[in-house]
């Protein structure tokens, strides 16, 4: 009987808290499903754009007669829908949602939103058209035409702006982990973008040191976009669906602020052994074997939270993918490490 009121309570207890939050959710439910609908299009078309680039890869002659879909086109079209179409949409509608939650506020701008998707989307049509026809940078997931990136600036001034009046008019007096990923991505997205496009498109660099600023570009676009996003999410599910707390939550900003300046100044070690200056790869390499310390946080508080709650890891699905996507993340981070030493 004590186990049966137990799981009523509790079942009571979630009912209650998921209530709470019915108008929250409300508010930005049309542009977090707008957003969210729109990746799952950019994903199936970079799933096709993939497809037809890997036939191709190991049989030239697959739709040859088509210029628009020769091997160099098709590829660059499908880090342009992968990246700006999939990544960027998904992340928008979970970064809006989760932050409009832990902030508790009910903020009226969705249509703002909308509008700002809706430039955004077409930004990334306009991208894609481009290098179908040949206007590509010809930069690795910098694809997309010079003339699409004021546009996802203007944009995306209006997206990340709506998160930061989010957090600013938050109704707790306290911050979560999670928002604080959240924020750090929004204000980083920008400068990198902004860099890319001056250092790339606008004003070229020449040389070696446009090699340099493309390799930076890449890595902090994962390591200062993708990965604090995906980071804030499992710092904000682990413990829901655990119902526990993450463990060493106390160590959560020491590894957020090592995790960015670490990975930041580590992205130069795909470079190792190109003509240029040695201490710019020493010192990458030196930040790369530093990650050690943001990897070992994020594993006890993520991974070791699931280890420690094996009953609910066992009986809910959606803590096994996250848990899954957290280990692989590591393992990245850790293959990362040995490749940034030179005899290995």
């Amino acid at each position: 009987m004590k186990s049966i009121s137990g799981s009523i309570s509790s079942n009571s207890n979630e009912k209650s808290s998921a209530s709470s939050f019915l108008p929250i959710d409300e508010s930005i439910r049309k542009a977090s499903l707008y957003f969210l609908v729109s990746s799952l299009v950019w994903l199936i078309f970079a799933s096709a754009c993939a497809l037809i680039s890997s036939i191709k890869a190991i049989s030239p002659m697959f739709l040859s007669s088509y210029e628009i879909l020769t091997y160099g086109r098709v590829e660059g079209m499908f880090r342009v829908s992968l990246l700006m179409g999939w990544c960027c949409n998904s992340i928008y509608a979970l970064a809006f949602w989760l932050m409009a939650r832990l902030s508790n506020v009910n903020l009226g701008n969705g249509k703002l939103l909308l509008i700002s998707g809706f430039i955004w989307n077409i930004s990334v049509t306009i991208s894609i058209i481009g290098v179908m026809f040949g206007d590509s940078t010809g930069f690795n997931w910098f694809d997309y035409p010079e003339y699409t990136g004021v546009a996802y600036l203007f944009s995306y001034t209006f997206i990340g702006v709506w998160g930061l009046v989010a957090f600013k008019t938050k109704k707790n007096k306290y911050s979560y982990a999670s928002q604080w990923y959240i924020i750090g991505s929004l204000l980083w997205f920008p400068w990198i973008l902004a860099i890319g496009q001056f250092f790339l498109n606008w004003y070229p660099l020449r040389g070696i040191m446009q090699s340099i600023v493309h390799t930076w570009y890449v890595s902090n676009i994962f390591y200062l976009w993708l990965c604090p996003m995906a980071l804030a999410m499992c710092y904000y599910l682990i413990p829901k669906l655990t119902n526990s707390t993450i463990q060493s939550y106390h160590l959560s900003s020491l590894a957020l602020w090592t995790f960015v300046i670490f990975s930041s100044w580590a992205s130069l070690t795909p470079l190792i052994g190109g003509p240029i200056p040695v201490w710019l790869t020493t010192t990458s390499i030196v930040f790369s074997i530093s990650l050690l310390l943001p990897i070992f946080i994020y594993s006890k508080s993520l991974i070791g939270t699931c280890l420690c709650n094996i009953k609910k890891f066992n009986s809910k699905m959606p803590l096994k993918f996250i848990a899954f996507g957290s280990v692989l993340f590591i393992t990245a981070i850790l293959v990362k490490i040995l490749l940034s030493i030179r005899s290995f």
